[in-house]
């Protein structure tokens, strides 16, 4: 027999979580969003096709992808750490 306190499905926000969380965490699911969105078709053939110019050294393609990583990246970082006060 399933255990009653037990959530179904998808639980993006457990309860008793603090609003401040919460909006870190919609903030990041955004960011997230927004950087697979860059990193994928149509988005990615748009501004991150081409081999030239060169931007410190890279080709503009790869340049493209090694910047959103660091975004995600960055964000990533940014919630890990503001949720662990």
């Amino acid at each position: 027999m399933p255990d009653p306190d037990v959530p179904k499905g998808l639980v993006l926000f457990p309860p008793g979580t603090p609003p401040a969380h919460r909006r870190r965490r919609l903030v990041f699911f955004m960011i997230w969003v927004v950087t697979a969105a860059a990193l994928v078709w149509p988005l990615y053939p748009l501004f991150g096709g081409d081999a030239f110019p060169l931007v410190l050294g890279l080709p503009w393609s790869l340049a493209w992808l090694v910047g959103w990583l660091a975004v995600i990246f960055g964000a990533s970082v940014w919630l890990y750490r503001s949720e662990d006060r």
